[in-house]
């Protein structure tokens, strides 16, 4: 069980402290999924959020070099779909290779960018029965799914939909966190309520299997502080990388990592107040959805003074839940301390400012191991 927090998606005109906070625990079953307990609909969540993935340069990245690796296997003038498609960043290098292109996308900031470039794109949830009905003429190649798999809070409908759509040869690629990094780097910032459930291979290939399809292969990929790549299809064997994935994670399970990590936070949390308490005016550094989230789990939205990022849309504007006002980076010198809250990024943001001195970086210990 985690603090609660707010709706962390999207940032408001003026403080925000009285805002409902939402209970945060992740539940686990018998079968491996683990998922929150109390889930927000959709509706609250998505139409607000702001985020896109032209605005982070590592995310584009990312995505630019995904899409490059996937054009060369696959034939001409392919369909292909991509659910949480964003502002269309992933399905653009497809579009320019010469395949038939579309995207879904619930976000009304993120669908009218890709509108406006041109990426052929549905302004619905991907369950939406009118996904289907637009669809239904349609057999897609390649199906693709970052970072949207947890963010999914009917799975079972959300894979048959899929079943339907898939060509009989094509592949459905699910890239999403991984729970075995989220608990042993203490990634507490990529828990909240967009985040449904965080995942591992045994259980999503144990669902694949049960709705007729299966999982064919696993990658691992370093975004986000590690995450996993699946390939799915309608039928064919799974290689190695599944049944290794799969043996590794009953392993795992079976060493106590929610006891570790519950233990590690409740201390970090202590630890970071004593280290702060006599800090004089404390900012934080980083804003965005991670840097709120992480906000409550160390209980610092009354510790801090402010909170410092990088990109200027936040200026201004209040982190959710909170009276605290995102400042530009000239605002350091005006604090006599800063919490880094984007801890997996310490060392460059210290590289920027190297005048400054009285940095506090939470899970410094754990991220170095």
């Amino acid at each position: 069980e985690l603090n609660p927090i707010p709706l962390t998606a999207g940032y408001r005109k003026e403080p925000d402290g009285a805002a409902v906070k939402y209970p945060l625990c992740l539940m686990g079953c018998a079968c491996g999924y683990v998922g929150l307990d109390y889930i927000i609909d959709p509706g609250l969540l998505y139409p607000r959020n702001e985020e896109l993935v032209s605005q982070s340069a590592g995310l584009t990245r990312h995505l630019t070099e995904y899409a490059e690796s996937l054009v060369g296997t696959l034939s001409s003038r392919s369909h292909i779909l991509d659910i949480g498609s964003n502002d269309g960043t992933f399905l653009k290098v497809f579009k320019e290779n010469g395949h038939r292109i579309l995207g879904v996308e619930p976000s009304e900031s993120a669908y009218t960018v890709a509108r406006d470039l041109w990426i052929g794109t549905l302004p619905w949830f991907f369950t939406d029965p009118a996904v289907s009905d637009f669809c239904a003429d349609y057999q897609f190649q390649l199906m693709t799914a970052s970072r949207v798999w947890a963010n999914v809070s009917d799975p079972v409908t959300f894979l048959e939909n899929v079943k339907c759509l898939l060509h009989p040869e094509g592949r459905f690629i699910i890239e999403t966190g991984y729970l075995p990094n989220i608990l042993e780097k203490m990634l507490v910032e990529t828990i909240y309520h967009e985040h449904i459930s965080y995942d591992m291979v045994h259980p999503i290939a144990q669902l694949c299997s049960d709705h007729g399809m299966v999982v064919t292969h696993v990658d691992y990929v370093p975004i986000k502080g590690g995450s996993i790549r699946l390939t799915i299809r309608h039928e064919g064997a799974a290689d190695d990388t599944v049944g290794q994935a799969c043996e590794r994670e009953k392993r795992w399970l079976a060493s106590m990592p929610w006891q570790r990590f519950q233990t590690h936070l409740m201390a970090e949390a202590a630890g970071l107040a004593e280290d702060i308490c006599h800090g004089g005016i404390v900012c934080a550094y980083g804003a965005g959805v991670p840097g709120t989230a992480l906000i409550f789990q160390l209980g610092l939205e009354d510790k801090l003074s402010w909170v410092i990022d990088e990109q200027e849309r936040y200026w201004g504007s209040y982190v959710p839940g909170t009276n605290l006002e995102i400042r530009p980076p000239e605002s350091l010198r005006e604090s006599n301390q800063c919490v880094i809250l984007a801890h997996r990024y310490a060392d460059q943001i210290k590289a920027k400012h190297p005048e400054y001195k009285a940095w506090a970086i939470p899970f410094q210990n754990t991220a170095t191991r």
